[in-house]
């Protein structure tokens, strides 16, 4: 029921056990996309050998943008938030990210690699867990 509003009320007399529940509507998850939209693949939960234990989550957030946030890993802040930009070229989708905020370069070109997401600069992976 991602992205729906849910409403509890209590029952007659206020009780928990007399509680009712009630879908109001039913949206599209934040971030979610169908599977043709420009960048779409990219949408998910990753990991990176480069900092074991830490996790990137990307969601697109409009007009050929996306978002990361990520954090946790080993050698990087706990959290941090990213602006990435998604394209499609021959076929294929790219994502560029901008690592400044936590250190790395502008402008980290990567595309959609079997599992994950393949960085053109160093050829590190992210596999996609979710």
């Amino acid at each position: 029921m991602a992205g729906s509003f849910l409403v509890a009320a209590l029952g007659e007399g206020g009780s928990p056990e007399s509680e009712q529940h009630v879908l109001l509507a039913e949206e599209p998850a934040a971030g979610s996309a169908s599977e043709d939209e420009v960048g779409a693949i990219f949408v998910g939960r990753y990991t990176d050998k480069n900092h074991p234990g830490g996790y990137r989550d990307i969601t697109l957030t409009g007009n050929g943008r996306a978002k990361v946030v990520g954090g946790g890993g080993a050698g990087e802040p706990k959290l941090y938030f990213l602006q990435a930009k998604v394209e499609r070229d021959g076929g294929k989708d790219y994502i560029t990210i901008d690592f400044r905020p936590k250190g790395g370069p502008f402008n980290f070109k990567g595309v959609w690699d079997k599992d994950g997401i393949t960085f053109l600069k160093d050829q590190n992976h992210w596999p996609k867990v979710q």
